[in-house]
């Protein structure tokens, strides 16, 4: 049941590629889609105004090959029963930029909507199982990645 439900799921998400310094969301924004990085890097971020004269960062995170942004939206489409207005969606805390090209998956509002309305019974299992096995794949790359110690840079002693 796990493979089917996630081979359904997988199958509404979106090849997308972002050119090198666009926006994928703006805080402030409706957070109505997921992104799943395959290739590229993303800066998550919080910008305040220093004395109108600079942006300094607040917070900053670096997201590249395997890293996702939206887990929130996935997170409050299981929690409400109908989201048509993007009054509901949840608010993007960060803002979400390409530093390079990107290529990703994405899962927006309406391939959600589409899939809950053909498979709305599988809807929560599907965003665990889709989790977990984004969170697993992760996990066995970061492990693959610290076997190899020539990969990161360095000679053993």
């Amino acid at each position: 049941m796990g493979i089917k439900v996630r081979e359904t799921f997988v199958s509404y998400l979106k090849p997308t590629v972002y050119s090198e310094n666009s926006y994928i969301i703006r805080k402030g924004e409706p957070l109505d889609l997921m992104v799943f990085i395959i290739q590229g890097v993303v800066w998550s971020f919080t910008a305040y105004d220093d004395n109108g004269s600079n942006n300094v960062f607040r917070s900053f995170k670096r997201l590249e090959k395997g890293a996702y942004y939206g887990e929130e939206f996935l997170n409050w489409a299981l929690t409400v029963s109908d989201f048509d207005s993007a009054s509901s969606f949840p608010m993007s805390s960060l803002n979400v930029r390409c530093h390079t090209k990107v290529e990703a998956l994405v899962l927006t509002a309406n391939d959600l909507k589409a899939f809950k309305r053909k498979q709305q019974w599988l809807l929560e299992w599907a965003c665990l199982v889709l989790q977990n096995a984004w969170r697993h794949h992760k996990m066995k790359k970061n492990l693959e990645e610290a076997s190899h110690p020539l990969k990161g840079g360095y000679l053993p002693s």
